[in-house]
Parts: C-alpha cells; structure tokens; sequence
C-alpha cells in the first residue's frame, strides 16, 4: 500500500486542478474555432469576419474574441466605433494586416519610450517645478469639464 506525504497529496491536487483548467480552457476556444458555433452576439458582432473566420489562426480567433467581449460592455458610442473597426479590418489583405501590426507596435514601443523618457524627465524636477506642472494638469483637466464642446482629454492638447 502506498502512502501519500501531506505535500505529495497537494502537489498532486495542484497537477489535477491544473489539468483540468487547461483542459477545460482548450476545449472552450476549440469549440469556437468553427463560425457556425460562435454565439449569435459574437457573430452579430464579428460580420465581417465571417467568411475568413474559419481561416484565422486559432491565436487570433482568440483575440477577437476578447474584442467581442468587451464589446457587450461598451457604451454605444464605442460599440459604433468597434463595428466600424471591424468592418475595416475585414477589409484589409494580410499584407496590410501584417504592416498595420508593425505599426502597431512601433507606436507601442515609442509610447513605452516617451513615457519612461518623460518619467525621468520629471524624476529630475524639484518639487515647486513639480507642483507647477500639477497645477497645470489640474486646470486642463478643469478646463475640459467646465467647456462641453471640447471632446475629453481635449484640454491636454492646447498650449
């Protein structure tokens, strides 16, 4: 008879619920892989996807449907503006895909580079410098609350 140590069981309760995680995981994006078993939200949403659905690598099937996700939650405004994304992505060849990805990322990376550019940049200010430029985040901010015909974060972009 074999006799299991206290920290054996529970490596072996780790291993099992782990398994069952991932199994349950694979068999959930497995099922979505089809355009016919997508829910009729999803599909209401993914349209122009249709008739390359099928064909999309498993990865990004995953990541449109995340989109869709966050869909359902968004306001109705967004929900116009990420049909419209949709529907324009649908439309570009894998070429332009695989540009507009690089590009993608290229902004990422320099955003990621100006803002740890900027933090160091403000790492170096002394704390009247650094109360100055508080206030004038605060009356921007104020700004752009109190005039309605600026869009939000307007204020941020006027000098």
């Amino acid at each position: 008879m074999m006799v299991l140590s206290c920290s054996k069981l529970k490596d072996w309760l780790l291993f099992g619920v782990l398994t069952l995680v991932l199994l349950t995981q694979s068999v959930s994006v497995f099922a979505a892989q089809n355009w016919n078993k997508l829910s009729n939200e999803n599909k209401e949403f993914l349209f122009e996807m249709r008739a390359q659905w099928d064909k999309l690598p498993e990865t990004d099937q995953r990541k449109w449907l995340k989109v869709a996700e966050r869909y359902k939650t968004a306001t109705p405004e967004k929900q116009e503006k990420m049909r419209q994304r949709v529907a324009a992505w649908a439309q570009l060849t894998p070429e332009e895909r695989r540009v507009a990805r690089e590009n993608f990322r290229a902004l990422k990376a320099k955003r990621m580079e100006e803002s740890s550019t900027n933090w160091q940049n403000y790492q170096t200010l002394d704390e009247e410098q650094r109360a100055r430029l508080k206030d004038e985040q605060k009356q921007k901010r104020r700004q752009t609350q109190t005039n309605p015909t600026l869009p939000p974060g307007a204020a941020a972009y006027t000098r």
